[in-house]
């Protein structure tokens, strides 16, 4: 098992939020304590972790989206697609629209109604 943890943080159009940020480092501090092999997908302008677009989607079972709005737009259906070998979940979010949660096998949404 190896995962690319991602989200609106993973894209240099994006400017993150803090709340995404720190979504990010809770999610990957998980999936240390549990021993899963995962990195950390940071767009190129914050200076750390992989860009998405430089790796192998071959080598991931699992992409995990974090926080944020869940929303139908380019940079992430462009994620997913080139992820779509691998197991995608979505963890944390907020308004989610209903063409963006095809994106993904599991969504697990923070303010969902039931």
């Amino acid at each position: 098992m190896r995962v690319l943890l991602a989200g609106w943080f993973s894209f240099d159009e994006v400017i993150a939020t803090v709340g995404d940020e720190l979504g990010a480092d809770v999610v990957a501090r998980w999936l240390t304590d549990l021993g899963v092999d995962h990195d950390v997908a940071w767009a190129p302008y914050l200076e750390r972790g992989v860009d998405w677009r430089d790796l192998d989607p071959a080598d991931y079972t699992h992409l995990v989206f974090v926080s944020g709005p869940l929303a139908d737009r380019l940079l992430l259906r462009e994620l997913a697609e080139a992820f779509a070998g691998a197991r995608r979940w979505a963890v944390n979010l907020s308004a989610v629209e209903e063409s963006a949660r095809g994106l993904f096998d599991r969504v697990w949404e923070r303010d969902a109604p039931a």
